[in-house]
């Protein structure tokens, strides 16, 4: 009796893009605007709002965190290398 074929896949995660860099930059000024062009009126941007309310550096660091998160398409790519 043979064992079963098994699959390896390799996941390359999305890289930054030049929207990214451009909307990591608008963060540092304005961390709301930011995180809208990234991710819409969603919970993040709300919470981006808030924590900029309370101090700005809470709200860079959030807005960067949202544009590293969601960075590129969003969408991740899948590689089959072998079939042993």
């Amino acid at each position: 009796m043979s064992a079963p074929a098994t699959t390896v896949v390799l996941v390359q995660e999305p890289e930054f893009t030049t929207v990214d860099l451009i909307l990591a930059v608008v963060a540092f000024f304005i961390p709301p605007v930011a995180v809208i062009f990234k991710r819409g009126c969603t919970v993040d941007f709300w919470l981006n709002l808030l924590l900029t309310i309370l101090g700005l550096l809470p709200g860079v660091l959030h807005a960067w965190w949202v544009i590293y998160k969601h960075r590129g398409n969003g969408e991740y790519s899948y590689q089959q290398i072998s079939q042993v």
